[in-house]
């Protein structure tokens, strides 16, 4: 297994926060006897039956982690221990909603080359995040620049980053792991499965954390808040927060006129309207918006689906999408910016915040967050 020292080295144990170590060969064949002898469960007391090519395990010797073709899977609830009397720790439970919004992503990462800006970033995007990450890192010393992903979006992955970059990038999705991730495309870069909420990463361990729309699955303001403590705890106090995000604009959309936008083809793609039909449903930051709810306003107010895509001349499989969140109970929230720059005010204070050429709006600024000392 390669592994990167530098990132290796600031990679814990999720459950119990002590380093992690590449096992050694006599380490994982006493590891797989336990497997074939039905000694070994997960966190979730379940029985761990297939053989491990290669493992992290934590060095008080609590747990120890899959690693499948370089990717340590460092989910709590996966770790693997060899005492069924551990396996069921409070740890290891997988976050609530976690099926539904696993489901979301594989469904994502399936129809991923048909997506397009601003549901990835636009060439404007990546211009952005490349020069607020140099003004970010501007004046340091010789040692390399590490930076944290969170998600797998390849146009930050493989981005122009400063020379000796060492890029961590951590996702909940398998999925988006193995479809997404550009993984012949980038070098001194490591993917790793992991909760956001429970990073397992040191303190204070990155330069720069950056990522594209990672706030939009967090409940307002209770997750954006757990999220960007837990952020805070791995940044370096000189660090930057640097990320685009999904926000509901000052003056936003009527859903009546997204709907007459859409019909006289002033909305340029099927992604902008998904963005522009869930921000105008979107009441309350707190509630946010379900997806189930977006899916019964949409085909309410558009029963002629498939001549409207006729007469906008797009392709008969575009609007589909709006098919996944049919009866989906997974929530957006799409804070102003402003509204996000009160809840992050302990931790963190707002230092630019740059709007995209194509966004008319303003629903897709990068912003670039300093933590407070």
């Amino acid at each position: 297994m390669i592994l990167d020292e530098s990132i290796l080295e600031t990679l814990r144990c999720p459950a119990a926060r002590v380093p992690l170590a590449v096992m050694t060969g006599a380490e994982m064949k006493l590891l797989n006897e336990a497997i074939a002898g039905g000694r070994a469960a997960d966190a979730r007391g379940e029985s761990v039956t297939e053989p491990l090519a290669a493992a992290l395990a934590a060095v008080d010797g609590s747990s120890a982690y899959r690693v499948d073709h370089g990717v340590p899977d460092l989910l709590p609830e996966r770790r693997i221990v060899t005492s069924r009397r551990d396996s069921g720790a409070s740890a290891g439970k997988p976050a609530t909603g976690a099926g539904a919004a696993a489901a979301l992503w594989e469904e994502w990462a399936g129809a991923w080359a048909q997506v397009v800006p601003p549901g990835r970033p636009a060439p404007d995007d990546v211009a952005m995040f490349e020069r607020f990450v140099g003004e970010s890192c501007a004046g340091r010393g010789a040692r390399p620049l590490r930076a944290l992903l969170l998600g797998v979006t390849p146009e930050i992955a493989t981005m122009r980053w400063p020379a000796h970059t060492r890029l961590l990038a951590l996702d909940f999705s398998e999925a988006m792991i193995r479809r997404v991730w550009p993984r012949e495309s980038v070098r001194n870069a490591t993917v790793a499965r992991a909760n956001w909420r429970t990073m397992p990463l040191a303190d204070a361990a990155y330069d720069v954390v950056i990522g594209d729309g990672i706030l939009l699955w967090q409940s307002f303001p209770e997750g954006v808040r757990a999220l960007t403590e837990e952020i805070r705890r791995v940044l370096v106090g000189s660090g930057a927060l640097v990320v685009r995000l999904f926000a509901k604009p000052d003056r936003p959309d009527t859903f009546a006129g997204v709907i007459d936008d859409l019909r006289h083809g002033r909305i340029r793609n099927s992604i902008m309207l998904h963005f522009r039909v869930a921000m105008s449903l979107h009441r309350d930051a707190r509630t946010g918006v379900r997806c189930g709810d977006i899916y019964d306003a949409w085909h309410a107010a558009v029963p002629d689906e498939a001549e409207l895509l006729i007469a906008l001349g797009w392709p008969p499989a575009t609007i589909g999408t709006f098919e996944t969140y049919r009866g989906s109970d997974v929530t957006f929230a799409y804070p102003t910016v402003t509204e996000l720059s009160s809840v992050l005010g302990d931790s963190f204070r707002l230092i630019e915040c740059r709007v995209p050429a194509y966004d008319d709006l303003g629903m897709f600024p990068t912003v670039v967050f300093r933590p407070r000392r």
